[in-house]
């Protein structure tokens, strides 16, 4: 049988399926690529090989001479890739070894079934069709993810402002309340007293207002401006920083970084050194940012500590989970070491934080 007189339909037996997926787990391993780590992204990837696999079968069969890959493929890419932080750039050299992996094996298998030269390059059209179905998939799947992140770092910082709102400038406004509700009733029953409730009652409406000024400053604060990072983190720190605590801070290089990168970096850093002032009681606060084609950030203070694993399994607002996050969508890692009565670091890692874009 040969040419394209009665091609028998090209099948991908199960040998040659195993075959093929481990000449492309092979070269992941020598891309060195992020997709070839971890058990359950591997698996993944390998499903997408057998997936690919059978597009070819079913769409040759219905059309073998100018067939295409249909845009409603069942076998989607996981969403899971976009939670261990595969970028789209990582997802496209892997589709690129994987096309030069499957190309190969499908043209062999075409031949051996007889197939003329036009149905060769439709087993071609359908290999690439199939292949970069799966990349937009993926890019979907991975801007949906980062979508959702923005989302929840926003959720959670309007969290943050209504808990403040509610346990300072709210709860000192309902005491002023009560103080003045005290003065009406002791208004022609005792003068002095109810002077004494007054008197309280304006003082608690200034600490309210201190309360929503304090707020109103952090998100102004938020923001980057001239002065750099550097100047941001010491006004913050010479602001919030009690009598007693000593503080440093050091950054070098922060003009390499983009805007955007340097202000959910201030965001990140300004929410440790809130944390260490709020719970660890600490002497001394130290900031160091580093940046040198990536970014070291350190965030150290010696105070009493805590159970990071305790910490982080408990969401609490704008927390720790929330700063992993805004990390992440940097892609960058972030690290916490601290343990009760050892005081606590913190290290926020980025390689070349859209330096590269």
């Amino acid at each position: 049988m040969t040419g394209d007189d009665n091609p028998a339909t090209p099948t991908f037996s199960p040998a040659l399926r195993r075959r093929t997926t481990d000449l492309f787990r092979r070269r992941l391993e020598e891309l060195e690529s992020p997709l070839g780590h971890g058990r359950e992204t591997i698996e993944q990837l390998l499903d997408q090989v057998g997936s690919v696999l059978d597009d070819i079968e079913v769409e040759f069969r219905n059309d073998p001479v100018g067939g295409s890959l249909s845009a409603g493929s069942p076998d989607e890419i996981e969403t899971g890739w976009a939670t261990e932080r595969i970028q789209p750039v990582d997802a496209l050299r892997a589709a690129a070894a994987l096309f030069e992996v499957l190309l190969p094996i499908v043209i062999n298998e075409f031949r051996t079934c007889g197939v003329g030269e036009a149905a060769l390059e439709t087993a071609a059209s359908m290999l690439y069709g199939s292949v970069t179905h799966r990349i937009g998939l993926g890019a979907v799947s991975y801007a949906s993810f980062l979508r959702k992140k923005v989302t929840s770092s926003h959720q959670d910082e309007r969290r943050w402002i209504a808990r403040e709102l509610h346990d300072h400038a709210a709860h000192a406004v309902g005491v002023a309340l009560q103080d003045l509700d005290l003065h009406d009733f002791y208004l022609d029953r005792d003068e002095h007293r109810a002077k004494e409730q007054l008197v309280s009652a304006r003082g608690v409406l200034h600490d309210a207002l201190d309360a929503v000024r304090q707020v109103a400053g952090e998100l102004r604060e938020s923001t980057v401006e001239a002065g750099g990072l550097e100047r941001a983190l010491a006004d913050y720190l010479s602001a919030r920083t009690p009598a007693g605590v000593t503080t440093a801070v050091s950054v070098t290089g922060d003009g390499e970084l983009p805007v955007d990168v340097c202000e959910e970096l201030y965001v990140v850093l300004r929410e440790a050194v809130r944390n260490a002032l709020l719970h660890a009681r600490p002497g001394s606060i130290e900031v160091t940012v580093v940046v040198d084609g990536g970014v070291l950030a350190t965030v150290r203070d010696d105070g009493r500590g805590f159970d990071v694993p305790g910490a982080l399994a408990k969401p609490s607002g704008f927390g720790l989970l929330s700063m992993r996050e805004r990390v992440e969508l940097l892609d960058g890692t972030m690290t916490i070491t601290s343990a009760p009565g050892e005081g606590t670091t913190l290290v926020v890692a980025i390689s070349q934080p859209g330096l590269d874009q």
